[in-house]
């Protein structure tokens, strides 16, 4: 487990970790498992799916897991798993698959952990060569991934993924770049966390501002 990201401390402390061992994604996966049954997926065995490459992310909250992210890289073929719903659709540039999300219900709606998780995620883009991001989302979460400043568009129609009807949606990581900038000149804590992401990161389109 290597923490890349780490706000506040003590009940307060948010950070987020890639993690690299077994046992640190083994809990991960419990957690996905969990947040599945309560939300009613059904992904009948695709969350323990092997891929040629994937990496996982995970957010905790005073030290105790509250979620994570799930990032399957394309294959030497740009193959995705996104494909075995949607076929017919391709994709720009070199996309990864963010085929998990999920927050424990009690950590929901805290802008501070979600763009947290966000911004390590666009950084792990950046370093492995990720030009965007596909990710389902049924119509409600749409709205809602909107909302928070995701810059989502629909590549996929409506189609049933994982017990729900979901849309196949792709965000280009330079836009979710300037997204996160944008609230970065308008807020000292998205400041904060846009100069944790730049920090390290090297890429085509990793912003260096100079924030007042």
């Amino acid at each position: 487990m290597e923490t890349i990201t780490r706000t506040g401390r003590g009940q307060a402390g948010v950070s987020v970790d890639r993690l690299t061992a077994d046992a640190d994604v083994e809990t991960l996966m419990g957690l996905f498992e969990q947040v599945a049954a309560e939300e009613g997926w059904q992904p009948e065995g695709k969350l323990r799916a092997e891929y040629p490459a994937v990496r996982y992310l995970a957010v905790t909250v005073g030290g105790e897991l509250a979620g994570g992210l799930q990032i399957v890289l394309p294959d030497a073929a740009g193959c995705l798993p996104y494909l075995a719903v949607w076929p017919e659709t391709a994709v720009p540039g070199r996309t990864a698959h963010a085929t998990v999300l999920a927050v424990r219900r009690e950590h929901r709606g805290r802008p501070t952990l979600f763009w947290m998780l966000c911004s390590e995620a666009w950084r792990l883009c950046i370093q492995e060569g990720i030009d965007g991001l596909v990710i389902e989302a049924t119509p409600g979460m749409l709205d809602r991934y909107r909302r928070v400043g995701w810059p989502l568009e629909i590549v996929g129609d409506l189609r049933r993924h994982w017990g729900d009807e979901c849309y196949l949606c792709r965000m280009d990581v330079c836009t979710l770049a300037g997204t996160m900038l944008v609230r970065a000149l308008r807020s000292p804590m998205y400041r904060d966390m846009v100069l944790q992401a730049v920090r390290p990161a090297e890429g085509r389109c990793a912003p260096k501002p100079a924030l007042p």
